[in-house]
């Protein structure tokens, strides 16, 4: 089962002589998009600056690291420019350590690395309503991970009417409205 037609998924079911994979296509509640912005442009004190957003949580395939060179290039060309990170990070598994309230993924290497970006801002524990309206006022959404399979998030940009732009991962070429 796949939730789009891919080369990678019909090669896996030739190889390991399966039937063809069958379609299941991923989704969203479009009522989830309904409601008027939030101002989080406002909150977050974005204003009227370019908005480059990206959302998903602290692991190391979400390729912050490039989200940020991107941004830092940005900067660069245009010191207006503001980007955001919205991500949870993930807890530490190693050691039972989460529990403790270590944070696991990437999430101290971002808060560190903002630092050298300062157009850029990390948030977390973001309530969804916020994160909606966020993808819904954002300028464009870039998606920097090195590996996805059905990225929901380039759906939900979509879904908000928001341009987007991403590294070629998953089924994401085949979905309309940005930039591959």
């Amino acid at each position: 089962i796949g939730v789009a037609p891919s080369y990678e998924e019909e090669r896996f079911c030739r190889e390991y002589n399966l039937p063809a994979p069958t379609i299941i296509p991923n989704g969203i509640d479009i009522s989830d998009w309904s409601a008027d912005p939030r101002r989080i442009r406002e909150v977050w004190q974005i204003r009227d600056r370019p908005w480059a957003i990206n959302v998903s949580n602290h692991s190391p395939v979400k390729g912050h690291a490039s989200y940020l060179r991107v941004l830092k290039d940005l900067a660069r060309r245009d010191p207006r420019i503001r980007g955001t990170i919205v991500g949870n990070s993930h807890p530490a598994e190693r050691w039972r350590m989460g529990r403790l309230g270590i944070q696991g993924g990437c999430w101290y290497r971002c808060r560190s690395a903002v630092r050298n970006v300062p157009v850029v801002t990390v948030r977390r524990s973001v309530p969804r309503r916020d994160v909606i309206s966020a993808l819904q006022e954002a300028d464009v959404f870039l998606l920097t991970s090195s590996w996805e399979a059905s990225p929901l998030v380039v759906l939900e940009a979509m879904a908000a009417g928001t341009p987007w732009v991403s590294f070629d991962v998953g089924c994401v070429a085949q979905h309309a409205g940005g930039v591959v």
